[in-house]
């Protein structure tokens, strides 16, 4: 078992992530680091759960900005297209989750909390982060 009692350090994110997807990435990447679940040879499916994370996030908030329908051409109401993104995201994304070690079914106690607020509420810890390379580049 890991010891979830260390300073929490984690690679810094891949340079192509989106900025939502930073935002998540430096909040679960200490977290699953410690777990031993991200590695180098992980690092892409852990950005492609970051990815996942932000489209669920910004598909709420779309919703929350432009309601739940949107106007049809037949002059009624559907429902809005950000909902299904939104679904497929979060189906995504629990998917991932546990494969990280990060939903409630599969994660170990740890008796921390993941930073939370957004990028702004991380980024003191940038120097905790350890460049590994973009994947594939062959930088270790």
């Amino acid at each position: 078992m890991p010891d979830l009692t260390r300073e929490l350090i984690a690679p810094k994110p891949p340079a192509w992530l989106s900025k939502s997807a930073c935002v998540e990435w430096r909040r679960l990447s200490g977290l699953a680091y410690n777990l031993g679940k991200l590695r180098v040879e992980t690092t892409r499916s852990f950005a492609l759960l970051c990815e996942v994370l932000a489209q669920a996030d910004a598909a709420r908030q779309t919703i929350e900005a432009e309601g739940l329908t949107v106007a049809a051409g037949n002059g009624g109401t559907k429902a809005h297209p950000a909902l299904r993104v939104g679904e497929a995201a979060r189906k995504e994304a629990v998917r991932l989750l546990a494969q990280f070690g990060l939903s409630p079914a599969s994660a170990t106690p740890y008796p921390g909390e993941a930073p939370k607020g957004g990028l702004e509420a991380v980024a003191h810890l940038n120097d905790r982060f350890v460049d590994w390379g973009e994947p594939g580049s062959g930088a270790a």
